[in-house]
């Protein structure tokens, strides 16, 4: 367990080692537990709202973030931290770290370009956006244009989700859900 992880069998003799004068030997068995990852679901539309129930029954801790005060309630979101703030504006105050997982999701396209420009500089353990392969050919030669470099872009994953031909939001946030814990798990 030094060092940060694994685990760890301890056995002690209660009356030798701890002075106890009942007698006996304890077991203990010791195992770290890394922390649960976290998830900004940036946008809280309508595939954001069965996405972060989803990911928080997976073991993410999500933060949903929208500036639209309507949908951006905690009402919508029971089982997340919920952001009333343009998620740009809100990436640009929260800096993700690497082991941050991002997925862009609003309702608007300038809206999602500014976020993945503001995304793109940290690397995150995912970053995905929902969309077609034209909309990430356009974004691409956009974020090309501002100078991001190829690498960076190439970090972006659009469309996001794997492709098991879903269609209404549930079955979007159980394809998005799906590349999410593939990644997690190192897949």
């Amino acid at each position: 367990l030094e060092g940060g992880g694994g685990s760890a069998t301890v056995r002690k003799h209660l009356t030798q080692e701890l002075g106890m004068c009942c007698g006996g030997e304890m077991t203990l068995f010791i195992e770290a537990m890394a922390p649960a990852p976290r998830l900004f679901v940036l946008g809280a539309g309508y595939i954001a709202k069965p996405l972060a129930a989803l990911a928080a029954g997976c073991g993410f801790r999500v933060t949903v973030v929208d500036g639209r005060d309507s949908w951006a309630t905690p009402e919508r979101f029971p089982a997340a931290a919920v952001r009333a703030q343009a998620p740009d504006d809100f990436v640009r105050a929260n800096p993700p770290a690497p082991e941050d997982y991002a997925v862009v999701v609003t309702h608007d396209h300038a809206l999602d370009q500014r976020v993945v420009e503001a995304l793109l500089p940290y690397p995150l353990a995912f970053l995905g956006m929902l969309g077609s392969i034209a909309k990430q050919r356009k974004f691409a030669l956009r974020l090309r244009a501002r100078g991001f470099s190829d690498e960076a872009i190439a970090r972006m994953r659009t469309p996001v989700g794997l492709a098991i031909g879903a269609s209404t939001p549930q079955e979007i946030a159980v394809s998005i859900m799906s590349e999410l814990i593939a990644i997690r798990r190192g897949l």
